[in-house]
């Protein structure tokens, strides 16, 4: 697991996750984020949680269809 910078956008993105129901789309995520912090595209939002699921700090659900849904809870 690699060292990553706490960074505002990062704090933003697990805030997000977490007010959100079980494993929320990426779209879904955004649009919580957006609906506070409009400056914050949607690029920097699918980087960081590809980071944080990297990381092992969230996890990243891939579905069949091909869509991404994340989960706060690791385990």
């Amino acid at each position: 697991m690699s060292i990553q910078r706490n960074t505002a956008q990062r704090q933003i993105v697990l805030s997000a996750l977490s007010c959100l129901s079980s494993q929320p789309t990426i779209d879904e995520i955004y649009a919580q984020i957006y609906s506070s912090h409009p400056s914050i595209s949607r690029a920097t939002v699918i980087r960081n949680l590809r980071q944080l699921a990297a990381s092992g700090i969230i996890r990243q659900v891939s579905l069949p269809d091909g869509h991404e849904r994340y989960d706060e809870r690791t385990k």
